[in-house]
């Protein structure tokens, strides 16, 4: 480029070089040898070494010989000197409307590389750009949908907020949609850091929006962990009533406040992947935020308390439900459904058989309402009136005075109740106890030889069932059930209840339990069962009268054997063939009764957690939340002295009681030491070895933090990091640095230096 070349475009007085400068760039050259000259206007010498400014860049073209008249000019697109040991040179750099323009352009043309290049190129020379270009930046990024450059556009707001920008360069706009654009994409960390942000800069984000946001979040295990801190984060500015609503001033922050579909979508979230203690820290704020519950929020409820054994908890709610009008009962189904789990698992076997029976008066009722239905709608279809339903009065009638919402049950729950129904079924629009029911029901009473209170059982359901036959009712099945899994003394002694209790006994019943008995050779029981069919007025078919004959024949017993083959003639009765018997044993075989099946299930299920196992849980959880943290402690040793094995939900009760006591961290410590123990036990040893779980690892880290105690804190995070466990990197250093205004002692030892080094590298 030449001097003419310059001298074409509008050049501007910069700087005149006389004086002090004069002599600064004489001394330039003079210290530093190997400076190279780039000019020399009336004998002054210019060196490259003041051109070591950052301000100065430095290219190949320029000039030589430049003279005008002792002024240096510069025109506004050749600010800058430059050499490199060739001729004077000057380099062109832009202006920032410039830089700014080209960035605009880069964006309206959708060239995001270029436009991520431009950003880049400004913020090295002028710092960030203004507010509304770098909301364009993020809402062009975000729309890409693509992870590459959603990342980007996370790392731009990163830097902001790292330079305490973030007032005066966000957009709220530009960040709710890059927000939802990550939640969308699963990237939970970056989506949840964001909502955070926008929390601290006090732009509230609007409970629709972050709901929204956490819906998306909770479809992944990382997700889920991320979106129950989300909630809790927000249940923190509104629990015990600490904002105003009267205040218009408050309003913005109100809108944020969680309602119960946001706390639906995290409830469901954490139960999905297992995290049930976290969950019930949710219920929790629930009712100190003061959000009311609906019927997704109960079959949840019913759900978390089942998991982490609270029955007292879920018998409370039932005096709620039981005020359900019965055509909603549909919506309650996974309620009923863990309250009998609730009651099995504790051994409460009357309690299981009142809940069975309560079901089956509720089924009987419902069935009666619908038969009283179909007949007053045939009475209007003939032309009647006179019938008006309960809203035609002008009242609105209010069932029940419930703590949640009844009326919000939407068509689409958020909880997939049929799915969850094990024990409890929706047939013909009524809930009925299953046949797994009644399998666990029966073999828990087996199990502890109550045939008495078994048979009391079966006479009231018989009184309580619908109308069925004899054959096919529950009492028949469980009779069968148990004559195919060889328990005849049992199956007769639950015969002779019901025979005093005037029910009758199908011939089914005799005829299987006799067969079992010739099988056994047993010829005393089956002449006392023959007494009973007789008494009865009962006809033995001719598979019956098949296998007492050949009882007979085997026992040598040839009078008896001719003395059943003339009664079967005089009944008229025909007798099998071998063939055609040896075909319904094989039918038989592969077509077990329901029932049986169930029990079959039942007895080769050994992972039941003993029943004391959940009874001392209910004493050390009762203990830990009324803060009573010294008789918690001895129903602990106490429990563990009769030889019960503490689990995961026995250690998490405890962590949170000596947490929410005044903080006891040096107690925790002493349990993370007991913890560590039975999780490296063998089996051989007697005792069962404790698998941590990542809830409850989490609850230790954040104690550990909150206590000052780091260098246990990096033994839990290690060991989460054995285990690939999720880590809230964000939630762990605002503790740290929340510790840190408090003036927290420790804070500035080795292990916390660690500790912040771990959380700031970690993924």
């Amino acid at each position: 480029m030449t001097v003419a070349a310059i001298g074409k475009k509008k050049l501007m007085p910069a700087t005149v070089f006389t004086g002090f400068f004069s002599n600064f760039f004489l001394s330039s050259v003079s210290s530093n040898q190997s400076a190279s000259v780039t000019g020399q206007h009336n004998g002054r010498m210019y060196s490259n070494h003041y051109c070591n400014h950052p301000k100065f860049a430095f290219s190949d073209e320029g000039v030589s010989g430049l003279s005008l008249h002792g002024l240096v000019y510069f025109s506004p697109s050749y600010r800058y000197f430059s050499s490199a040991g060739s001729p004077t040179i000057l380099k062109q750099a832009r202006n920032p409307s410039m830089l700014a323009e080209e960035l605009e352009n880069a964006l309206d043309e959708q060239r995001l590389e270029d436009a991520m290049q431009g950003y880049e190129h400004f913020k090295q020379l002028e710092g960030f750009p203004r507010k509304s270009l770098v909301s364009r930046l993020i809402n062009v990024l975000a729309h890409s949908g693509d992870s590459k450059w959603l990342e980007k556009a996370y790392a731009v707001v990163l830097s902001i907020v790292n330079e305490k920008k973030q007032r005066q360069l966000f957009d709220q706009e530009a960040l709710t949609q890059l927000c939802l654009r990550l939640a969308s994409a699963q990237m939970p960390v970056p989506a949840s850091t964001i909502l955070r942000t926008m929390v601290d800069m006090e732009e509230y984000p609007s409970v629709n929006f972050w709901s929204t946001v956490v819906t998306h979040m909770v479809k992944t295990y990382n997700g889920a962990c991320l979106a129950s801190e989300i909630v809790i984060d927000m249940c923190y500015f509104f629990k015990d009533g600490r904002v105003d609503p009267r205040k218009r001033s408050n309003q913005p922050l109100l809108s944020m406040k969680p309602n119960t579909e946001a706390f639906n979508i995290a409830l469901n979230g954490s139960l999905a992947f297992g995290m049930t203690r976290k969950a019930e820290e949710l219920l929790e704020l629930m009712t100190r935020v003061g959000v009311k519950a609906d019927a997704n929020s109960i079959a949840l409820m019913a759900q978390i308390y089942e998991s982490n054994g609270r029955r007292e908890e879920l018998k409370k709610l039932k005096r709620f439900i039981d005020e359900i009008p019965g055509m909603l009962d549909h919506h309650y189904q996974q309620y009923y459904n863990s309250l009998l789990t609730a009651h099995l698992k504790f051994g409460d076997l009357v309690a299981a058989s009142e809940l069975i029976l309560d079901m089956l008066k509720r089924a009987k009722a419902a069935r009666n309402s619908l038969v009283a239905a179909k007949s007053v709608l045939a009475t209007i279809s003939k032309g009647s009136k006179g019938y008006a339903t309960p809203m035609e009065d002008g009242k609105e009638h209010n069932c029940s005075p419930m703590p949640f919402k009844a009326e919000k049950l939407q068509a689409q729950s958020l909880v997939e109740v049929s799915s969850h129904g094990e024990l409890v079924s929706f047939e013909n629009r009524i809930l009925i106890p299953n046949h797994k029911a009644y399998a666990k029901l029966v073999k828990g009473y087996l199990d502890t030889n109550r045939i008495n209170d078994l048979a009391e059982f079966l006479v009231k359901v018989h009184r309580e069932e619908g109308p069925v036959s004899m054959e096919n009712s529950i009492s028949a099945q469980v009779i069968d059930a148990c004559v195919a899994m060889d328990w005849l003394d049992q199956a007769h002694d639950i015969i002779d209840e019901m025979n005093a209790a005037e029910i009758p006994v199908g011939i089914g019943v005799y005829s299987s339990l006799l067969k079992a008995y010739c099988k056994a050779h047993r010829p005393m029981e089956v002449s006392t069962l023959l007494k009973e069919v007789r008494k009865a007025g009962l006809q033995l078919d001719g598979s019956c009268y098949d296998a007492l004959i050949e009882s007979r024949f085997a026992n040598k017993d040839l009078y008896g054997a001719v003395g059943l083959f003339k009664e079967m003639r005089e009944a008229k009765v025909s007798s099998f063939s071998n063939s055609c018997q040896s075909q319904i044993n094989e039918v038989a075989k592969e077509s077990k009764p329901i029932l049986v099946a169930r029990l079959l299930d039942e007895i080769n299920d050994n992972q039941q957690v003993a029943v004391g196992t959940h009874d001392w849980n209910s004493v050390i959880h009762f203990f830990c939340k009324a803060h009573l943290m010294n008789d918690a402690q001895k129903a602990y040793k106490k429990m563990t002295a009769l030889g019960y094995h503490p689990n995961t939900h026995t250690f998490h009760s405890l962590i949170h009681g000596y947490s929410t006591s005044g903080g006891m961290y040096q107690e925790i410590t002493m349990l993370w030491a007991d913890m560590r123990r039975r999780a490296s036990a063998f089996p051989e040893s007697g005792v069962n070895p404790l698998n941590f779980d990542q809830e409850l690892l989490d609850t230790v880290l954040y104690n550990f933090v909150r206590g000052a105690y780091f260098a246990r804190a990096l033994e839990v995070i290690s060991m989460m990091e054995q285990q690939k466990m999720f880590i809230d990197k964000f939630k762990y250093t605002q503790v740290i640095l929340i510790q840190g205004e408090r003036g927290s002692g420790g804070l500035d030892n080795p292990s916390s230096a660690l500790l912040k080094y771990h959380l700031r590298t970690r993924e």
